[in-house]
């Protein structure tokens, strides 16, 4: 028995699942006032119970699919390795490299959330191998795409689709990546200014009125925008997708081993 799979579902369902799971997480937050509504960070939205349990589940679930993902691409381009020239089979190892990286860093990012003073450092070192690798990936992504020679004139729509994610992407890390930095210079430097969550709020009446507080809403601002293009880039793998199929063959053990007996090994001469 053969089960026929089409492959460009799991991008669909990568997208999907990691948008529903965090608009869960932002919305149980946020009726139980965890944060400011508006712009929280992302990690926020998993920062206290119950939100932060969904949020773990979320995030190892899209890391497994994000895997699932970079291993069907690299397969895709080395089963074509005849084709193409070296530097493109060097990409394509690199870039598989890079997603390991990538989803490192989610599974970091899912298990030590913002909360704890312990695992902060923690969860940022593994934000910064999603964003900063993931950007990367994308980038071998389309440098590698136009070899696809079967998506004919498509493959030139895809390229310039994800030219231009990356270049919004690319602006929005450094954005993120700066206003984060600046804020946390500001508060390192100061000894009344918090994280403006919930929790410290309302024991830090300067928060809201000095400068931190509008980085964070800039850096968070930033960071939304920025993963929200990074999974339209992620949908830019459904035309290539598309091409191939998975096909999983499903035969009886014994039927196999008769066969296996009755067939004459080759002897050397």
């Amino acid at each position: 028995m053969k089960l026929q799979h089409r492959l460009e579902i799991y991008p669909i369902l990568f997208v999907v699942w990691t948008v529903l799971g965090v608009a869960t997480t932002y919305t149980i937050g946020a009726a139980l006032n965890h944060y400011p509504a508006l712009i929280p960070a992302i990690s926020h939205t998993g920062e206290f119970p119950p939100e932060n349990g969904i949020f773990t589940i979320v995030v190892t679930i899209s890391a497994f699919l994000f895997l699932i993902i970079c291993t069907i691409r690299f397969k895709q381009i080395f089963d074509e390795r005849e084709d193409h020239y070296l530097s493109i089979r060097i990409l394509n190892f690199i870039g598989y490299l890079v997603a390991i990286t990538v989803v490192i860093g989610m599974l970091l990012v899912g298990s030590f959330d913002v909360s704890d003073r312990e695992t902060i450092t923690v969860h940022f070192i593994g934000a910064f191998f999603v964003y900063v690798p993931g950007f990367i990936y994308y980038v071998i992504q389309t440098i590698i795409g136009p070899v696809f020679k079967s998506l004919n004139r498509w493959r030139w729509v895809v390229l310039m689709v994800r030219i231009v994610l990356l270049f919004m992407g690319g602006i929005l890390l450094f954005l993120y990546l700066f206003f984060l930095f600046t804020y946390r210079i500001f508060v390192n430097n100061s000894t009344n200014i918090m994280i403006p969550t919930q929790m410290n709020i309302s024991t830090t009446s300067a928060a809201p009125t000095t400068v931190a507080y509008p980085l964070f809403n800039y850096a968070t601002g930033s960071q939304w925008f920025m993963v929200a293009s990074f999974y339209a880039l992620a949908l830019t793998l459904i035309p290539e997708f598309y091409m191939i199929e998975m096909v999983f063959t499903i035969r009886n053990r014994k039927y196999v081993t008769r066969n296996s007996s009755n067939s004459s090994s080759p002897s050397l001469q």
